[in-house]
């Protein structure tokens, strides 16, 4: 007897919100942070423009800031860590999308996930900035 569900193949076009894998095109998980002493999810932290969900990494902030300004998008940087725009005390987030405790991920304002850099690049600006061109059908070249 064949199975009612058939197995999908990796990766999979659809995936189980109970284990997430953080990958692009799949819908950002929902993890609960802090922000500002009360509980906010990672789903609801996205609307206008994209998001920006980094380690405290100043290269990620500086990265994100340029982006915006040079493309002229609104790119909101969400800090994850003590003391920052969001806390983590479990240090869930992370693992939930598929980072290390240094990378970075880059949400639609529908919350799917757009681009991530699973730990710290060299050179963040470029990674963002290839990213974004890319999802607008830009060229690099025409924003530089």
């Amino acid at each position: 007897m064949e199975p009612l569900v058939p197995s999908l193949p990796d990766p999979a076009p659809v995936e189980n919100p109970l284990w997430p894998s953080g990958r692009p095109g799949t819908r950002a998980p929902h993890v609960v942070l802090g922000q500002a002493g009360q509980p906010v999810s990672t789903i609801d932290l996205t609307g206008y423009g994209f998001t920006l969900l980094a380690a405290p990494r100043a290269a990620w902030a500086d990265a994100a800031v340029a982006i915006a300004e040079d493309l002229g998008l609104p790119v909101t940087l969400q800090r994850i860590g003590p003391g920052l725009d969001l806390e983590d005390p479990d240090e869930v987030w992370a693992p939930a999308f598929g980072l290390t405790p240094t990378g970075a991920s880059l949400l639609r304002p529908d919350s799917f996930i757009a681009w991530t850099s699973p730990s710290a690049e060299n050179d963040p600006l470029t990674g963002i900035r290839t990213a974004l061109t890319g999802l607008l059908g830009h060229t690099p070249q025409e924003h530089t």
